[in-house]
């Protein structure tokens, strides 16, 4: 069973590659343009370092509309990668204590920051690495389906 719709790229305001979970339509509505109003209500909201870019997993956790902003800031170092933070939010409210993500969140994150590594490493920037296609996860964990 997919866990994602397909991925987004999101680059009004900010740089970030959007993860959509099956289910978030309950909470958000079916489409990318109620997702990115209610990411731009959590920015507003909140103070927050935007980093270089983000990865974005929107969800739902019974009636609210859940937000974990994958923040990568800055490179430790070209060898290391990015460092990176991650805020969660419920509804537009920070969150702590409810962990972080689920295993299928981790794989996605990990496939994410390698394509990014591997297209920084061979004389790539941001902007190549949003435009990409989308690392290939396994199980079937991304819906061939848009939100």
């Amino acid at each position: 069973m997919n866990t994602f719709y397909k991925p987004y790229i999101y680059s009004n305001k900010f740089k970030a590659v959007i993860y959509p979970m099956i289910g978030v339509e309950s909470t958000v509505g079916a489409n990318q343009d109620s997702i990115n109003q209610h990411l731009d209500k959590v920015i507003l909201k909140n103070e927050m370092n935007l980093g270089t870019y983000q990865v974005i997993l929107v969800w739902a956790d019974k009636s609210d509309l859940m937000t974990d902003f994958w923040i990568f800031q800055s490179l430790e170092s070209e060898a290391a990668g990015y460092t990176v933070d991650c805020r969660t939010f419920r509804n537009t409210t920070e969150t702590k204590g409810e962990g972080l993500t689920a295993s299928d969140g981790l794989i996605m994150l990990g496939r994410e920051a390698e394509l990014e590594e591997s297209i920084r490493k061979t004389g790539g920037n941001i902007n190549d690495y949003l435009m990409a296609e989308r690392p290939i996860l396994p199980d079937k964990l991304v819906s061939d389906k848009s939100i």
